[in-house]
């Protein structure tokens, strides 16, 4: 049985509610974008209707990469307010640590209609990555789930 996104619309603006996951190698952290635009992102998308975000957040890794993750532990919770082109988003985002021991290229590569680098991450507060609180934050693990509300500038 397909299961649809959770997102809807509600008056002039989209609710999304979405998982992704930090993975990090070599100290880098595996960043993607479709192509075409120019803003990064950490791996991962929207929950589908009866799925839990850690579920969601290994399947969205098996979709756009084929590789199967180990989730460490969730990291942060996110009320992500941003524009998109014309259109608001309010986005409820959680955000895991993930592992894989599967192999994936350190070269920038694509797929699927998107672009995969790994960014150091000494070097991400100078990208334009999605959502921007990530850009600020000196640990990127915290020890405990963090609450984070971010307003991010107007994109695209």
């Amino acid at each position: 049985m397909e299961t649809d996104d959770l997102t809807c619309g509600i008056e002039d603006t989209i609710l999304n509610i979405r998982t992704s996951g930090l993975l990090k190698k070599e100290n880098k952290l595996l960043l993607h974008k479709k192509l075409g635009d120019d803003s990064y992102a950490l791996v991962g998308g929207r929950i589908k209707t009866n799925e839990d975000s850690e579920t969601a957040v290994c399947r969205e890794f098996q979709e756009e990469l084929a590789i199967t993750i180990e989730v460490n532990s969730l990291l942060w919770v996110v009320e992500n307010f941003y524009q998109y082109g014309e259109q608001k988003i309010h986005e409820i985002l959680f955000v895991y640590h993930v592992e894989t021991c599967d192999h994936l290229p350190l070269q920038p590569f694509e797929k699927d209609g998107s672009s995969f680098v790994w960014a150091p991450v000494s070097e991400i507060k100078h990208l334009n990555l999605r959502p921007d609180f990530l850009k600020k934050k000196e640990d990127l693990f915290p020890k405990t789930v963090t609450h984070v509300v971010n307003r991010d500038k107007k994109e695209g």
